[in-house]
């Protein structure tokens, strides 16, 4: 992790599309890089880490969080389609929007959950 922190704080990546995004560290990467960690070597982990944070999920480490908020959306499509009887409990009597239930596990995709 500290190896991404310095390769990418306030570097430009283009990714496969021609995109240029910001990287810098985001809340939910130690969570990410975590696992990786733990099953890999160090430089594999860092190389998955890399592919998955710059080419695979890059909106997720912009400073919006763009993709971070559009899984949070699919969260809520998908319960819409298979559990439409738990999001409308959870719209009446929760108040909850999918940022609040969904925003951890999608944030650190699934590997941190409340």
């Amino acid at each position: 992790l500290n190896a991404f922190v310095h390769a990418y704080t306030h570097a430009e990546k283009t990714d496969s599309n021609n995109n240029k995004h910001h990287f810098s560290y985001i809340q939910g990467m130690n969570a990410i890089c975590g696992p990786l960690l733990y099953v890999l070597p160090e430089l594999d982990a860092f190389y998955c880490f890399e592919v998955l944070m710059t080419k695979l999920l890059p909106s997720y480490v912009s400073k919006n969080l763009d993709g971070v908020f559009e899984g949070c959306k699919l969260v809520e499509v998908c319960l819409e389609l298979f559990d439409p009887e738990l999001l409308d409990h959870m719209r009446r009597n929760l108040s909850a929007a999918s940022k609040v239930f969904a925003f951890a596990p999608v944030l650190t995709l699934s590997s941190c959950s409340p």
